[in-house]
């Protein structure tokens, strides 16, 4: 954020309701953020000695997208410091995530279903020789420092068999249940309200591809609500 010294409308609030004005002025974007069970199944580690990933997650994504200097005053906001507005995207913008993968998907067009798979903040560059490993990260780091993306290097782990992608557990034998989600599931206390109820079906329905008619099993607790 900078110091917006020419602020055209005094009437946002501060702090808390940030975006709240600007939110209702914009449209929301078609650009659906999904990744379907089946291209999750088809990102697995292989198997062999010859089989090499590389998961890695992008650092403080949005805020790599810089704002158009015309758009900036926009997002201005009142602090007890003075009047500020963005220079780069918001996190909690209206279509800030539409835009962030549509960047991504430009920008690696050409390596996505091939080298890479990209979803939002996660990334997962595969390759099925230590050869290729080497080639691949090339190009792709290569790409990353052309449009000035920075990784974590923290959270970038080289050469796996298996690893944490999005809510699943990728391994070579394809994807399964994060146990940390099986157990936050198991161990939830009997719902008994229907909010209650809700999350607790929104929490199945994590683990609904891997469990045969989970659905129609399900179908007492639907009725519920």
């Amino acid at each position: 954020i900078e110091q917006n010294l020419n602020m055209y409308d005094t009437s946002f609030e501060p702090e808390v309701n940030l975006f709240a004005k600007m939110q209702k002025l914009v449209d929301q974007e078609a650009w659906i953020i999904q990744l379907h069970q089946e291209e999750t199944e088809k990102i697995n580690l292989g198997q062999g000695e010859d089989k090499k990933e590389i998961l890695i997650e992008k650092l403080k994504g949005y805020n790599q997208i810089k704002m158009a200097i015309e758009d900036c005053e926009k997002t201005s906001f009142i602090t007890p410091w003075g009047t500020f507005c963005y220079k780069v995207m918001p996190f909690h913008f209206k279509n800030a995530g539409a835009t962030y993968q549509r960047a991504l998907v430009t920008l690696f067009d050409d390596m996505i279903h091939k080298e890479i798979e990209v979803y939002v903040d996660d990334m997962i560059a595969k390759s099925k020789s230590e050869s290729d490993n080497l080639v691949h990260l090339r190009k792709l780091f290569n790409r990353l420092r052309k449009y000035q993306l920075k990784l974590n290097p923290a959270k970038c782990t080289f050469v796996v068999r298996s690893g944490k992608l999005l809510r699943f557990i990728v391994t070579e034998n394809g994807i399964e249940v994060d146990p940390d989600k099986a157990k936050a599931i198991i161990e939830m206390p009997t719902p008994k309200t229907e909010k209650e109820v809700r999350g607790f079906l929104g929490r199945v329905n994590y683990i609904v591809h891997f469990i045969s008619q989970l659905t129609d099993t399900c179908t007492p607790i639907f009725k519920l609500l």
